[in-house]
């Protein structure tokens, strides 16, 4: 009885040897197969903690982008402002030119109008004054000839 006691604890040893064994052989199956498993899901979580950083750069870039493509615009509007600005200003300039130099060449013209005018007019008068100076003489002269002519006849 002792013996085949003795039988059945060095057979149930064996047998719970062995399941040991292959209980220890899928731990460690197991066991790698996890650390693989975690392995990739921490190379996963490395990857997605690279593309957070980068996506925060990137977007921080695509702010500071913006807001310079905004500073430009503004700068640029207000560029446009100033040239139509300075546009309007040249052409009001040039229009006052243009009429302060219709007007002086108006009063120039006038004043050339005026004195040949003037000299005209003064030679017209002076040639008005000979001739009634001459007429005054021409008609002396045919009354004294008148006179004569009547002592005569």
């Amino acid at each position: 009885k002792v013996g085949g006691l003795g039988e059945r604890v060095r057979y149930g040893q064996e047998s719970f040897d062995k399941e040991l064994m292959t209980e220890k052989s899928q731990a460690r199956d197991a066991t790698i197969k996890l650390a693989t498993e975690v392995g990739k899901y921490e190379q996963e979580l490395g990857d997605l903690n690279i593309f957070i950083s980068r996506k925060q750069e990137l977007e921080g870039e695509l702010e500071d982008t913006k807001t310079e493509l905004l500073r430009e615009r503004k700068k640029h509007e207000q560029t446009i402002a100033e040239l139509e600005r300075k546009t309007v200003q040249e052409k009001e300039r040039l229009r006052k030119d243009m009429e302060t130099k219709i007007r002086e060449a108006k009063e120039s013209f006038m004043k050339l109008t005026d004195s040949q005018l003037e000299s005209t007019t003064k030679k017209t008068m002076h040639e008005n004054e000979q001739m009634a100076s001459e007429l005054a003489f021409q008609n002396r002269e045919t009354e004294r000839l008148m006179m004569r002519n009547k002592k005569l006849s």
